[in-house]
């Protein structure tokens, strides 16, 4: 459960994650927005799996957000990366390229988009910001079938999820390509979770994650090499005092998921 400082925070990360979401990047030698105290990132060997089935969203006009693929043909990213706020449009599948296990310049495969899938119903940009922030997440149909295996993805509750990491069944781990690190894959590997929100059922956590990572899974990896995707992030919220980072739960794609893939 929450605490009341977890819960008061939450609604001013709300207010916040459009201004957070369309910051630029940091200048030269400032600190990256999102690294929550120390820089635990780590450099991950791409080729690698799971690691081969996560890479780089890549937009014809430019800039990247993280995807991880869940099925043959289906790649998990965050629904805003998706948004041209130039020309207040989302992006055309044709200008969209997935290229999984990517590492300065190489990679294990690449695909073109086909198709966006959408959370249900009204999907307008303002809303995934603040209204609905569950429905930030899309799933991208690629054009061909990757001979990756994807990573699964597992709806857990907060207390399934707090036992399996303090009993030590776990690690929590959020990978993606952030932007101060774009040519390669790196990783925070045991990081915190904060909880799930009571409000909008939103999984907080306090993993590193800055611009670039958008998009990224969040995973509980098990003893034995088990991967599991629990979340994927979405936003940041940092302040003089606190931090806390925000990611949409398996459970609010779980359905479509399985629908798109044909998993029963």
């Amino acid at each position: 459960m929450l605490t009341r400082f977890m819960t008061a925070l939450l609604s001013v990360i709300l207010a916040a994650m459009a201004v957070l979401l369309a910051i630029g990047s940091a200048a030269s030698g400032e600190r990256q927005i999102g690294i929550l105290g120390l820089d635990d990132r780590v450099t991950l060997d791409s080729a690698t799996w799971p690691w081969s089935a996560i890479g780089r969203v890549n937009l014809a006009s430019g800039g990247f957000c993280t995807g991880a693929l869940i099925g043959p043909r289906h790649v998990l990213t965050a629904a805003h990366c998706l948004y041209d706020r130039d020309d207040l449009a989302w992006i055309e599948p044709a200008d969209l390229e997935f290229v999984a296990g990517y590492h300065r310049g190489t990679f294990i495969a690449k695909s073109t988009v086909h198709e966006i899938i959408f959370a249900a119903g009204d999907h307008a940009y303002g809303d995934l910001i603040a209204e609905k922030p569950t429905h930030n997440w899309a799933i991208l149909v690629l054009s061909d079938q990757l001979d990756i295996s994807p990573i699964p993805w597992r709806v857990m509750g907060p207390g399934g999820l707090f036992s399996a990491l303090e009993d030590g069944d776990g690690t929590l781990v959020r990978a993606g390509y952030s932007e101060d690190r774009s040519e390669t894959l790196s990783a925070h590997v045991g990081c915190d979770l904060a909880g799930i929100s009571t409000l909008n059922g939103m999984l907080l956590h306090g993993c590193d994650a800055t611009l670039g990572d958008a998009g990224s899974p969040l995973l509980l990896m098990s003893p034995g090499g088990r991967a599991d995707l629990l979340a994927i992030n979405v936003a940041v919220r940092r302040d003089s005092t606190a931090a806390v980072g925000v990611a949409v739960p398996a459970s609010a794609f779980d359905s479509a998921a399985r629908t798109a893939i044909g998993s029963p």
